[in-house]
């Protein structure tokens, strides 16, 4: 059972969430990828200089051309406490200490993105786009006293995906671990997983 997939990802421990930010993004720049904070990272960077408290990982967003030169640096990152655990698609899971780091990698894949001016990655069934007009330049934003590089007007990006309340904390975070999504968890997705394993078990013992 793929606990990554179905289990809502926990609340991080903001001072390993520092460390691990830190390291991840002064090792893919030192190498050249330029990676840039995105999505709830870049949220709580705006908001606070800091991570939202509630939020479950961090959100690196890099080009699409740098997926298979990260994927390679398996052995660096090891030695740096980072683990692959996840690459599908256009995106690359890491593990530190318990803090998962999502690197996003986005591209124009087709006709509909280049007159459009966007680029988009995908993930199983999630597809997600950031116009090129916010990734062609780049701003820089600060969290617990560290720069790091992201999206080009990240304010205006921000109320363009979050809306116009984004500097209002909201109560929606739908892959944190409360009680609704305890409750949810329990009662639908390991239910479901336990009754395919049950037919599984059953199918096999009947040959």
């Amino acid at each position: 059972m793929n606990f990554r997939i179905i289990v809502p990802v926990k609340p991080m421990n903001l001072t390993k969430a520092n460390i691990a930010l830190k390291s991840i993004y002064e090792l893919l720049d030192g190498k050249g990828f330029s990676p840039r904070i995105c999505y709830g990272t870049l949220l709580g960077a705006v908001r606070d200089k800091d991570f939202i408290k509630r939020d479950g990982d961090i959100d690196l967003v890099l080009d699409k051309k740098t997926q298979f030169n990260i994927s390679c640096l398996n052995d660096t990152l090891l030695k740096r406490g980072f683990k692959i655990v996840c690459c599908e698609n256009d995106v690359i899971k890491l593990d530190y200490q318990g803090i998962r780091i999502d690197l996003y990698f986005i591209s124009e894949k087709n006709i509909i993105d280049k007159l459009l001016d966007r680029r988009t990655w995908n993930h199983k069934w999630r597809t997600c786009f950031i116009d090129s007009f916010y990734f062609n330049g780049e701003d820089f934003v600060e969290i617990r006293g560290n720069k790091y590089r992201t999206l080009f007007a990240p304010e205006q990006w921000l109320m363009q995906t979050y809306k116009a309340d984004y500097l209002i904390p909201q109560n929606k975070k739908g892959n944190t671990w409360t009680l609704t999504t305890k409750m949810y968890y329990l009662f639908f997705i390991y239910r479901k997983w336990r009754i395919r394993q049950i037919k599984k078990y059953i199918k096999e013992l009947l040959g």
